[in-house]
């Protein structure tokens, strides 16, 4: 039995098991995603990243109960937000202790599936501290690396020039409703994911002028360079579809 009441381990996710290896030892916050709990997670998500979304390709397709333990963690989350945090702020020593066992960093994904203001606006009702506060007093600088994807423009933006002992590296994610708003963030040296419709043919080098790098490798991608696209391939159901939200290899530039 796992001693992470909250955390999902690098062996339970596909993509957390490619970044063993590079320093880092990584660990997410699986939620379900958008509105399936019956609590919106994701405010900016669109129609179709709903309908293509990773959270039910993979093991999920498979196994029912991956999406009803989601679906329970996040139901938590808004029933009894302080004793969330108070478990997860455990869960986050733990899992900083296992990769200080290991010669590692400790990466921490607060939102594998989900788009929420972990450093804002997800507070304990008590005392008002957020995880993000507990964080500087679990490690020194540099110990903890926080990583997600959003699609909250104000957020991926702050965050870029946000200074903090713990930053937290946002990747901007494209959708079919804000191509215009990832063209300026990657203008400023943000990053921007979007995802491709690569089954045959592979990642294309380039999107709009902007060069693209492989995020299927690892799920680290605070290591890519500034102004990048983070580029993934179509997953699950959603292989092999060209549409506003999944790119086509052939319309990049």
């Amino acid at each position: 039995m796992s001693r992470f009441k909250l955390l999902s381990e690098p062996a339970s996710n596909a993509k957390l098991r490619k970044s063993l290896g590079y320093g880092y030892l990584p660990f997410g916050l699986s939620l379900a995603p958008h509105v399936l709990s019956g609590h919106n997670v994701c405010p900016q998500s669109t129609l179709q990243c709903r309908a293509d979304c990773v959270a039910t390709a993979g093991m999920a397709q498979v196994f029912q109960s991956i999406m009803r333990a989601r679906i329970e963690k996040t139901q938590q989350l808004f029933a009894d937000r302080s004793q969330f945090l108070a478990d997860l702020y455990v869960d986050v020593c733990r899992a900083y202790d296992a990769a200080c066992r290991q010669g590692a960093k400790l990466a921490l994904r607060l939102n594998t599936f989900s788009d929420l203001e972990w450093r804002k606006s997800i507070s304990h009702e008590g005392t008002g501290w957020t995880i993000f506060d507990r964080l500087e007093e679990i490690a020194p600088p540099g110990e903890i690396v926080v990583y997600d994807y959003t699609k909250v423009t104000r957020r991926a933006t702050r965050e870029i020039h946000h200074h903090s002992k713990i930053p937290w590296n946002l990747v901007y994610s494209r959708s079919e409703k804000n191509e215009e708003q990832c063209l300026d963030h990657l203008a400023i040296g943000g990053k921007v994911s979007v995802v491709f419709a690569c089954r045959k043919h592979g990642l294309p080098t380039s999107w709009k002028g902007f060069p693209v790098v492989d995020g299927d490798i690892h799920d680290l991608h605070f290591l890519h360079p500034a102004g990048c696209v983070i580029g993934l391939a179509a997953k699950g159901s959603a292989r092999g579809k060209t549409n506003g939200f999944i790119v086509g290899v052939n319309n990049v530039d």
